[in-house]
């Protein structure tokens, strides 16, 4: 097998995989914003909740940059960019 061909496999992998976390960025979200709702009373926010899901959402924002970053080198290496 080519040393292009794996190299375009593996971009591929990675962009399933990126294309995961975004989909579970999405999801941590919404979840946050539907716990910290505007019209609940300040004293029922669950912001234990919230700040977990944060500290989640924080952490896979940094794995998809990382992802992101190594998908543009692939890319230059395979003359795409």
């Amino acid at each position: 097998m080519s040393e292009r061909l794996v190299l375009e496999g593996r971009l591929r992998e990675k962009e399933r995989e990126a294309a995961g976390i975004r989909l579970r960025i999405a999801g941590l979200r919404d979840s946050i914003r539907a716990v910290l709702d505007k019209y609940v009373s300040e004293e029922k926010i669950n912001a234990d909740l919230a700040a977990a899901q944060a500290v989640e959402l924080a952490a896979l924002r940094r794995e998809l940059s990382e992802i992101l970053c190594i998908m543009d080198a692939m890319k230059l290496d395979l003359g795409e960019k």
